[in-house]
């Protein structure tokens, strides 16, 4: 078993018994035929202390019909293996046309069918630079993927520009990374009456009572500030009811969330879709503005709290819109807002998000 095929003993197998010099009794049995080498050791684990048999070899003369006998104290075990030595290619082993070349004689030499299929389908791919039509073509695949990252990126920029309203992400003070009139344009903040806020605040969800409260808590001086942290507050209580409503056939329900009508058209233009249903005219909430709605509520919070919220707001608020703390902080994060243990708060500049490149990972 693993000695010297049968049929390679019709062909001229040279061998030759090399000895180490420094130990005369360590042998090695060298022999080669065709592109195949064997190999056999008298020492290592092939010595004799680590051998349980005997040998013995016969030899028999035709002539004199006798056969002769003799005890032999080790009997080499020829091992195969792929000749390392040069072969019959004659450019440079450096060279990639002779690494080919090499590599085709060993697949086709002792690979399997599947493995030979796959060789000649790979080297028919293979691209030659040196070749005037090859290079071109390898030209226009590196460009159209190019292209397809270039793609890739602008509707992610695209996707951004979406979700968020109006922002600028080189502004050095956060009242200016979310301009109010990208959120609320003037005729939206004028149908927004301070003076209703307390009446709001009784019928409001935890963290707009919280908001409005610590609005109504700042001093005098400070009575622009206080107007938009109250109208920004009221509008906010006015997304999380919208964000309740059924996602399907929405204007036909917008008027329970008691908002002004401008209010309403206004919710209803950026949060939902115009579709049909049964050739009548509706409006539906995709995932994608549901995702929208999301972000709004995420920085309309952080304004009407002055841009800083406590850990446990966050968390009522995840409560009210039916979420986990963890996957409402996810769209804090989308909108460039860092959560701590503490508090989740906005800085400026903005850290939006890097935009991924490529594509699922495949685990």
């Amino acid at each position: 078993p693993r000695g010297i095929h049968q049929d390679t003993l019709g062909q001229d197998l040279d061998l030759q018994l090399m000895c180490v010099k420094a130990k005369r009794k360590k042998q090695k049995l060298e022999g080669a035929a065709g592109v195949v080498e064997y190999t056999g050791l008298n020492y290592g684990e092939f010595s004799k202390a680590k051998n349980s048999n005997k040998y013995a070899i016969g030899t028999f003369d035709p002539v004199s019909k006798e056969l002769r006998i003799c005890e032999t104290e080790h009997l080499f075990r020829m091992e195969q293996k792929v000749i390392t030595v040069k072969d019959s290619i004659e450019e440079s082993l450096q060279s990639p046309e002779a690494l080919l070349e090499k590599r085709h004689q060993l697949v086709h030499g002792f690979g399997s069918a599947r493995r030979i299929r796959a060789f000649n389908s790979a080297a028919k791919a293979r691209v030659k630079v040196e070749d005037t039509e090859s290079r071109m073509a390898l030209d226009q695949a590196i460009d159209s993927v190019e292209m397809t990252f270039a793609s890739k990126n602008i509707e992610q920029e695209l996707s951004r520009g979406f979700m968020l309203p109006e922002h600028d992400i080189t502004a050095l003070d956060p009242s200016q990374a979310y301009p109010m009139h990208g959120i609320l344009p003037v005729e939206l903040l004028q149908a927004l009456d301070v003076a209703k806020a307390a009446t709001l605040k009784a019928e409001a969800c935890g963290i707009v009572k919280f908001l409005i409260g610590k609005a109504e808590g700042l001093a005098k001086a400070n009575k622009k500030e206080k107007k938009k942290r109250l109208r920004v507050a009221m509008y906010l209580e006015y997304l999380i009811r919208f964000s309740k409503l059924s996602k399907f056939n929405k204007e036909k329900f917008v008027d329970k969330c008691g908002a002004p009508p401008i209010v309403g058209s206004q919710m209803l233009q950026l949060f939902t879709v115009k579709t049909e249903f049964r050739g009548k005219p509706r409006r539906n909430q995709t995932e994608s503005l549901s995702a929208r709605l999301l972000c709004r509520i995420c920085i309309c919070s952080l304004i009407a709290s002055g841009y800083k919220l406590p850990v446990g707001q966050v968390n009522g608020l995840a409560a009210t819109l039916k979420m986990t703390a963890g996957q409402l902080k996810r769209y804090y994060r989308e909108v460039g807002a860092k959560a701590s243990t503490e508090n989740v708060s906005l800085k400026a500049p903005l850290d939006l998000p890097k935009i991924k490149k490529g594509g699922r990972k495949r685990g």
